[in-house]
């Protein structure tokens, strides 16, 4: 591996480095930028998805999320748990809609798989962001190292978006102490911090693996109350629902029934069905 680091090394080395001695890994597959293949960890089966951040950027498109998709139902009826090594800038932009499309089906896929039971772990890279964050975010468990940083969106977009008052993307302390591996796992207990080498990730691996047969369903009720005291506290309050009727695009018009009454609360808006009603 490159300079022994975990992180900096290919697709097939990282998923060679998480197996159990003397094991090797079924023939390993190519889709886009990502690298699956199965093998023991902990002399447990697993899943092991890598992407390969020398292919734009180990980002996802059509390819890459409905080939993860497809792996992620294989791994929960077989019971394999999955390992996602993701360094990733996202979403395939490129590729326009379609690739926001397979991908808005690859995170229900995840859930889908979450809220099934499947065990699952993230091993973050040197830059996870956008869609691959929220991959990240769903799995049970996430492992960094120093040099990972994290982030919905990455440094550059921040500061384009928000000015160099918000961050300053060439100030590494700056970058490193918002979305650094440091500092993200002082946000879970569950999460932790690794040496960026192939035995610290492969540790971690086999740490998670030997328990992950305990592990309980996400508790959403406890997730969503910790979102809200955390928005609560930082002044963030959600707005009261107000009729968006009138506010609908006129193809929406087109396709949304009647019997649907269309609200709008924080810039989202919400349809619900009046069940009393007739109308298709």
């Amino acid at each position: 591996m490159p300079g022994d680091s975990f992180t900096a090394s290919t697709p097939g080395q990282r998923i060679a480095a998480l197996l159990d001695d003397g094991t090797t890994q079924e023939r390993l597959q190519t889709h886009g930028s990502l690298v699956s293949g199965t093998g023991m960890v902990a002399g447990r089966e697993v899943t092991i998805i890598a992407t390969d951040r020398s292919m734009a950027g180990g980002s996802f498109g059509v390819v890459e999320s409905n080939s993860c998709a497809e792996l992620l139902e294989e791994s929960r009826s077989a019971g394999r748990p999955v390992i996602m090594c993701l360094d990733s800038a996202g979403v395939r932009l490129d590729e326009g809609l379609s690739a926001l499309g397979a991908f808005r089906q690859l995170y229900r896929s995840m859930l889908d798989a979450r809220l099934g039971g499947l065990p699952s772990l993230a091993l973050i890279g040197r830059d996870c962001f956008g869609g691959a964050s929220m991959l990240a975010a769903t799995c049970a468990k996430r492992v960094y190292c120093q040099e990972s940083r994290l982030a919905m969106s990455g440094p550059a977009v921040i500061q384009a978006l928000g000015g160099f008052a918000e961050l300053d993307a060439t100030d590494y302390d700056a970058v490193t102490a918002l979305m650094g591996g440091a500092a993200r796992v002082k946000l879970l207990d569950s999460d932790r911090l690794c040496d960026d080498l192939p035995d610290a990730y492969r540790g971690a691996a086999r740490a998670w693996v030997a328990e992950s047969g305990q592990s309980a369903l996400p508790d959403l009720q406890r997730w969503h109350t910790r979102l809200g005291t955390r928005l609560l506290a930082r002044g963030v309050a959600p707005a009261a629902p107000a009729d968006a009727a009138e506010e609908l695009p006129g193809v929406l018009r087109e396709i949304i029934p009647h019997s649907v009454k269309v609200h709008k609360m924080d810039g989202v808006l919400i349809g619900r069905s009046d069940q009393s009603s007739t109308n298709a």
